[in-house]
């Protein structure tokens, strides 16, 4: 039989029907009868039946079992006649798919085992109801959805400016922490604000290159003589070793040694193979590779200090007898015997407090109490020479140097003695000096060589270079931003005086003197210094943004080297002083293989590998022998977007362009009559004087001479003067838009053809050089005290400083963004106090917010804590407190 569902309350009563196939279309009716209860108030079910519900031309036919599956039913054949007549889709039990003669359109039945198959057959989506139903759920929810966000967006941006200010708040005392708190606020919400508190945290402190975080708190620290292991021994007993990089920023951690006691001291050989520590009962040492040893302290005695030999051979130790009249022991362990032995030192009245072994051959003990020093000869103790200066009562600290030669003490002055171990000095016979600030400090070490002592007082440390006695020592160099220095945690790493270690709860701190800043890498160049109404240097930075080479100001020098911190190896060639402009600005070849060096003279050029002695592998011809052409040097030359032109700006502004290969000039548009060359010799051009756009369309020129700016439209050829710009110094393309820089120390920001002015920021008080631009989003410009300024583009907020190296006069830089414009290359000429040499500095600073991420992260060298979120945001810590880098 045909059973027809159509659930209206206007149906005529149908005819009795009945039979068993009745069954799977009784319960499907039933069961829409039940989902539309008698009350009014809507529910799921109800929905779904409103816009899922029963077909209007559908039958059903099927018996049931007891677990709701479709059994055989009788008289298919009829139906199926029936079911194609009247045009309904006819759902049929599976179990008579097979038995079926007359099959009409497959499309128009369906087959189903069970009644939840039948139902989902029996149904059709009501699309008009189910798009209003959607319509007034959007209506409802999406302004709910944008409040929701409005107010998520709001509380993340207040978040990340209270980890701004907090960050700002900790920049002089707890760095590392800044720097996680200023990277947590780029990365809630990075706009320039929190993009100039990640700058400030990764530029406070320069000199600080990283933290290590033990596995306690710090009561010891020690550094190898190669300076590329740094210890730490903690009040719980463990000795932590790092195995530094090169340039420090990466450190492995290893636990060397475990004690019972508070570490005391610690020791190593030069390569840090072996390492030695005391507590305040044992002493014990252990080689990589090898299980410890523990030196037998005798019953009644107390170690004091503890040194090992540069080999690693020998282990030393001193140990203070209880019993108060009995003098101190030295006890020597040889590791290549695996004895001990022992001498009791008669002439200390005190234990020693340090111990320096500067070979297989001698130790030298020191006492820092009374300042008694004794050397004796290895293996044997032999007692050599020794006396005491005899320090007096007011004794704050004392150092001994690790090759034993220097010895230094503090009562609090500001002035730091330092003895030699020869002969028998008095308290007034010191042989060198050094100037500090005088306080009472919680650790004292003394550099290797004695040229450098570092003292530690609070939160700062300050280390100052000694001199001759009689000398003016120079002011200290002060080290603040990681926090507290523990007591007796400080030292030199390696045997140079620029490095050192210091400690702060359970933080390791590696300081670094000859590092500019965490996001600048220096390194020495050959850039003597220029005329005084010469330009600073010129750089051009190869493709990938690897290589730099400069030419110095006279035009005399050219320095190639790779981009990074302490460079070796550079290509270096001088001309004959007299014969200035000898080199321009470089040009690289696509290929980053050859440079392009222009001559002033007459426009010819050699092309020169970037191999040692800088071969000519090319040239480019000169221009036709003019006899009223006057020098006319090059003040800027780029290669263009296609690779194979470039466009060159000569000082008179001149533009050329030309062939890369062949040199053949394609193209030339004379500059303004008022920057023509004369016979009175040519008018120079600095790269802050010429600038070309991004698109290669446009050049400018500045004429500081008539406070004027020149546009070139290098596809018209068309020259025009800037109109309204009044007094200016400098200019600068910034993708689309000229900076023009003026007298009023603000930046015009017009349109790449200089007619329409679009807005104005605000420029540096003091210039020297700028603006320089990345192409993108920064500003640099300099001060002619040397601090370069950094600013966020197109807002113009100023991010922070950077320390650029100064030179002989306020010109005696030269800046240049790298390709990407994710670095900024600075060059400066010889300082004023070294005028004799030619060495000046390049330095490269990172300038990406990725960059800086990294580096907040990396140098931090451990993430926020829970306790110092809730301490410090004054709210619940977030689950995730990793550094975002």
């Amino acid at each position: 039989m045909i059973w027809s569902i159509a659930p209206s309350e206007n149906l005529p009563v149908p005819l009795r029907i009945d039979g068993g196939s009745l069954g799977a279309a009784f319960a499907l009716g039933l069961r829409e009868l039940f989902r539309r209860p008698i009350s009014r108030r809507p529910n799921h079910a109800s929905f779904v039946s409103a816009v899922f519900g029963l077909r209007r031309k559908a039958a059903v036919t099927g018996a049931l079992d007891g677990s709701e599956r479709l059994k055989h039913v009788e008289g298919l054949d009829a139906k199926l006649r029936a079911a194609r007549k009247k045009d309904v889709r006819l759902i049929v039990p599976e179990a008579d798919n097979q038995g079926l003669k007359d099959l009409p359109d497959f499309a128009q039945v369906k087959f189903a085992a069970t009644l939840k198959e039948a139902d989902h057959y029996a149904r059709q989506w009501r699309y008009g109801r189910l798009a209003a139903a959607a319509l007034l759920v959007a209506g409802v929810l999406v302004p709910l959805y944008i409040s929701h966000s409005d107010n998520a967006e709001a509380s993340q941006r207040s978040t990340a400016t209270k980890l701004a200010s907090v960050s700002g708040n900790l920049l002089n005392s707890h760095t590392g922490l800044a720097q996680l708190f200023a990277a947590r606020a780029y990365r809630e919400d990075p706009t320039p604000q929190t993009r100039a508190a990640l700058f400030k945290a990764v530029t406070a402190s320069p000199h600080l290159t990283r933290s290590l975080q033990a596995s306690g708190t710090v009561s010891a620290a020690a550094a190898s003589g190669d300076g590329r292991t740094a210890f730490a021994g903690t009040e719980e007993g463990s000795v932590v070793a790092w195995k530094l990089s090169a340039d420090l920023v990466e450190g492995r951690r290893q636990t060397a040694l475990t004690l019972k006691h508070a570490v005391k001291m610690i020791a190593s050989s030069a390569d840090g193979t072996t390492v030695a520590a005391i507590d305040k009962s044992s002493a014990v040492f252990r080689t990589h590779g090898t299980d410890p040893v523990a030196i037998r302290i005798p019953a009644g005695q107390e170690p004091t200090a503890v040194a090992v030999s540069p080999s690693g051979r020998f282990v030393a130790v001193s140990t203070n007898i209880k019993d108060y009249m009995a003098p101190p022991v030295l006890l020597l362990h040889d590791r290549t015997t695996g004895k001990t032995r022992s001498v009791l030192l008669k002439r200390l009245s005190i234990a020693p407090s340090s111990i320096a072994i500067p070979d297989d051959g001698q130790l030298v003990v020191f006492d820092g109490s009374y300042g008694t020093w004794e050397r004796r000869s290895l293996p044997n103790l032999v007692q050599g020479d020794g006396s005491t200066v005899g320090f007096g009562v007011h004794d704050y600290g004392s150092a001994l140097s690790a090759d034993g030669r220097y010895f230094t003490y503090t009562n609090a002055d500001t002035e730091l003695p330092l003895w030699r171990t020869s002969g028998s000095p008095g308290l007034d016979g010191a042989t060198l000096t050094a100037r500090t600030k005088g306080h009472n400090p919680v650790a004292l070490a003394l550099s290797a060589d004695g040229s450098r002592v570092a003292q530690a007082v609070n939160t700062t440390v300050y280390v100052a270079g000694s001199v001759p006695e009689g000398r003016t020592a120079p002011a200290p160099t002060e080290l603040a931003g990681a926090g507290p220095v523990n007591a007796g945690t400080l030292a030199f790493l390696g045997t140079g005086s620029d490095r050192l270690v210091s400690a702060s709860g359970d933080l390791l701190t590696i300081w670094d003197l000859s590092q500019v800043s965490r996001i600048g890498a220096a390194s020495s160049a050959v850039i003597p210094v220029s005329c005084d109404a010469c330009p600073g240097p010129s750089l051009s930075i190869r493709p990938d943004g690897q290589y730099v080479a400069v030419v110095d100001g006279n035009g005399v020098s050219l320095d190639v080297q790779k981009l990074g911190a302490d460079v070796r190896h550079r290509l270096v060639e001088q001309s004959d002083t007299m014969n200035a402009y000898t080199y321009a600005p470089p040009l690289w070849t696509a290929d980053g293989k050859k440079i392009v060096l222009v001559s002033a003279a007459d426009d010819s050029a050699q092309i020169r590998s970037l191999a040692p002695g800088l071969p000519v592998v090319g040239s480019w011809p000169p221009v036709p022998y003019d006899p009223l052409r006057f020098t006319d040097p090059v003040a800027m030359i780029r290669l263009a977007p296609d690779n194979r032109r470039a466009v060159q700006v000569n000082s008179s502004g001149t533009v050329e362009v030309r062939d890369v290969q062949t040199g053949r000039i394609l193209r030339k548009i004379n500059g303004p009559t008022d920057l023509a060359q004369t016979d009175g010799g040519p008018v120079l051009l600095g790269q802050s004087d010429v600038s070309i756009d991004a698109a290669f369309a446009h050049v400018a020129v500045h004429d500081a001479s008539n406070n004027a700016v020149y546009v070139t439209d290098l596809a018209s050829g068309r020259l025009r003067a800037v109109p309204g710009v009044g007094k200016t110094t400098a200019v600068a393309y910034m993708k689309n838009r000229l900076l023009i820089r003026r007298a009023d120390d603000t930046l015009d920001v017009r349109s790449a053809d200089g007619t329409r002015r679009i807005t104005t920021l605000q420029g540096v008080t003091d210039p020297a050089y700028g603006p320089v631009v990345n192409g993108r989003d920064a500003i640099v410009e300099t001060e002619t005290d040397g601090t370069g300024k950094l600013a966020h583009y197109p807002s113009g907020y100023t991010l922070g400083t950077l320390p650029i190296p100064t030179g002989y006069k306020a010109e005696s830089v030269g800046l240049q963004f790298s390709p990407d414009g994710s670095q900024l290359v600075t060059a400066t000429e010889v300082s004023a106090n070294d005028l004799a040499s030619a060495a000046g500095e390049i330095v490269t600073w990172r300038l990406e917010p990725a960059a800086w991420m990294d580096i907040a992260c990396s140098s931090a060298g451990r993430d926020i804590t829970a306790d110092e979120w809730t301490q410090y945001m004054d709210s619940s810590a977030p689950d995730d407190l990793r550094c975002p880098a």
